[in-house]
């Protein structure tokens, strides 16, 4: 990650924090830990298709709307569904958004918060 996008992350993350839309980092850590197998299960395929899903969905689609992606290598799916969008005081726009993914027998499902750099790219803050 670009010095650049390591200071938007940190920004964004402090004044989503202060909004008290994400908890602390060890909140966020100790609710990631739990989820941690499902998600450190996915391949980089599996990465990488989430990863273009994310951004199309956030991008593009309304909240309650589902984006999919299933790697037919793998087996693995997920889904991302924006739950809202917002605007914060630094001037961009955030989305709170579910992510479920299915690897193997297992499935999970996060919620977390994305913001719009000024690339246009959706990064997820606090994870």
């Amino acid at each position: 990650m670009t010095p650049a996008r390591r200071a938007f992350r940190a920004n964004v993350a402090g004044s989503l924090i202060a909004l008290g839309l994400i908890g602390s980092s060890l909140q966020a850590t100790r609710l990631l830990a739990a989820r941690h197998d499902v998600f450190e299960g996915l391949n980089t395929a599996d990465r990488q298709l989430a990863e273009n899903t994310k951004q199309e969905t956030l991008e593009s689609r309304r909240s309650g709307d589902l984006g999919h992606w299933r790697n037919d290598l793998s087996g693995n799916s997920g889904t991302f569904m924006p739950l809202r969008t917002f605007k914060i005081k630094t001037g961009h726009f955030c989305r709170g958004y579910r992510e479920s993914a299915i690897a193997g027998n297992e499935m999970a499902s996060r919620d977390l918060t994305a913001c719009r750099d000024l690339d246009g790219v959706w990064m997820t803050i606090g994870k």
